[in-house]
């Protein structure tokens, strides 16, 4: 098993992001880590990644539970929409820790090893 924690994002379209490490022994996983989370330390490695988050509610932890509707200026379509998977295991609904949040984690607890796909699945 691997040391890091890796994010691929597929659009769908012959174009794949690679973040080979996005947490690992170097970049810290000292804490614990949601898919956001991992989504967010992608976004501070070179060349970057971009979401927008979809907030549908806030959950009893204080977590904001949601969506992802763009990655990299690519949004969702009547036809496609952003799905999520951590070791091939779909996540429904994201959540995303805040400030205010009771609970400081997400809706997976990332290990190391974990390997997250966001991908753009034509419904």
């Amino acid at each position: 098993m691997s040391d890091v924690v890796s994010v691929v994002v597929d659009f769908s379209n012959g174009v794949t992001k690679i973040f080979a490490q996005v947490v690992g022994p170097q970049l810290g996983l000292n804490r614990p880590m949601g898919v956001t989370d991992a989504l967010d330390a992608a976004g501070r490695l070179p060349p970057g990644l971009d979401y927008q988050f979809d907030a549908e509610f806030t959950d009893r932890g204080g977590r904001v539970v949601g969506t992802l509707l763009s990655v990299d200026g690519v949004g969702e379509t009547d036809d496609a929409e952003w799905g999520v998977w951590v070791n091939g295991r779909v996540i429904g609904d994201l959540r995303q820790v805040t400030p205010e949040s009771i609970t400081s984690f997400g809706e997976t607890q990332l290990e190391t090893g974990d390997s997250i796909l966001v991908k753009l699945v034509q419904g």
